[in-house]
């Protein structure tokens, strides 16, 4: 599981994720997310997805679901920046959404080309 470069790159979104959530845990005055929860689901989906190596395309799934709702925690904090509401975490959440974005997008690439890996010797067979 961890030889692959796709479970090193979802282990580090883990760890990004779950820093923002302790984080967020620390400040009384948090935004919505916080409130409802929005920060547990991140590190719990993407251990799960770390967990599922042997589905590939569940895992490229749920890479990409990640990476939606990351782009969404984004979006609601430059809703607010730019109605010029600024909590806490805004800027720490949005820094930590594009390095989750990152490493998402580059953990789902390398989980399609193993796929694809396999699916040609598959084909040799």
């Amino acid at each position: 599981m961890i030889q692959r470069i796709q479970s090193l790159y979802l282990f580090i979104a883990i760890l990004l994720s779950t820093g923002l959530l302790f984080y967020t845990q620390q400040l009384e005055n948090s935004s919505d997310i916080h409130s409802y929860g929005g920060y547990f689901f991140s590190p719990l989906l993407t251990m799960t997805t770390l967990f599922l190596f042997k589905k590939r395309i569940l895992q490229a799934r749920l890479c990409m679901v990640m990476i939606v709702f990351q782009i969404a925690i984004m979006a609601y904090f430059i809703f607010y920046l730019t109605n010029a509401i600024i909590f806490e975490t805004t800027y720490p959440s949005l820094a930590v959404s594009v390095l989750l974005i990152v490493f998402l997008s580059l953990a789902r690439r390398s989980i399609l080309k193993d796929e694809a890996l396999v699916r040609s010797v598959d084909r040799i067979r």
